[in-house]
């Protein structure tokens, strides 16, 4: 396992740091997630940006005061000193405070330096999008990431086996994709991202053609007291801080599990959409 781990430093986050400090540790080092220690600098936990993402939909429906409006309990019927309540109540929120591993699907795995690659592989194939590298005195040394494992795949193509050459829809891999529209509001689209328990949601146009991806990464755009971003729509939300479409990958039913991985790893992304001839997934 530890030869798959990539060569830098593991940036940790301390527990006591706000949602604010913790986003701005994770985009400045390029990375979607990392270990919680404690005052005793022990490892106790992972957040990632589904946590954050998470927080941010509960903060948006939690009730709201205010000297001059109703009582809100849905931040796109807040005036705009409920929306700055919200604001500070999402950015200082300290990580320790409910928010460690709050989408229950960043769970603290733990796999051994000297595994085999193989159990590696089994590990990721269960869902896991990342893990603890522990060394042999049974300490966190590093952390083993989905795209670590996708990069050895794709340096080592005889791992997929007599899968590799095998299409997507031939091995079963097609799944539902949830959508949201380029006009609806980035904060109704997070919100379907958090009741489907998934990390991304196609976007598209209004005649269905896919032209945006809209991952749980892009919450980072809140950061900085952006926090009423989220009243965009998921098209202004996204040009404000990429260019929009820029992360996109695509593919046919026809594609084989070796190309996907490929283009996933050439393009640095997770996931890759199947799309018909129109382009509508």
């Amino acid at each position: 396992a530890k030869d798959l781990c990539a060569a830098q430093d593991v940036v940790l986050l301390r527990a006591d740091m706000t949602v604010e400090e913790g986003l701005h540790c994770l985009t400045k080092a390029g990375v979607l997630s990392a270990p919680i220690c404690d005052a005793d600098g022990k490892w106790v936990g992972l957040v990632d940006h589904l946590d954050i993402l998470f927080w941010a939909m509960q903060v948006s429906t939690a009730p709201v005061h205010s000297k001059t409006s109703p009582i809100s309990t849905d931040v796109t019927r807040d005036d705009v000193g409920m929306v700055m309540q919200r604001m500070h109540e999402f950015s200082f929120a300290q990580l320790d405070h409910g928010i460690t591993n709050l989408s229950q699907l960043n769970p603290f795995r733990t796999i051994a330096a000297d595994a085999a690659v193989a159990a590696v592989l089994e590990l990721f194939g269960d869902g896991c999008h990342r893990a603890v590298v522990l060394d042999a005195e049974g300490k966190p040394a590093h952390i083993l990431t989905q795209s670590r494992v996708l990069e050895h795949l794709n340096a080592y193509p005889d791992r997929f086996g007599s899968a590799g050459n095998k299409t997507l829809e031939e091995l079963g891999l097609l799944s539902n994709v949830i959508s949201c529209k380029a006009a609806e509001k980035a904060v109704t689209a997070f919100r379907r991202m958090m009741g489907h328990r998934v990390s991304a949601v196609a976007v598209t146009d209004d005649s269905g053609k896919l032209v945006a991806n809209l991952s749980a990464t892009d919450i980072k755009l809140v950061r900085q007291f952006q926090y009423d971003a989220l009243l965009d729509s998921v098209e202004k939300y996204l040009r404000a801080g990429r260019e929009f479409g820029g992360n996109l990958v695509a593919c046919t039913a026809d594609c084989t599990l070796a190309d996907a991985v490929r283009q996933m790893v050439e393009a640095h992304v997770h996931r890759v959409y199947v799309v018909d001839a129109n382009m509508h997934a």
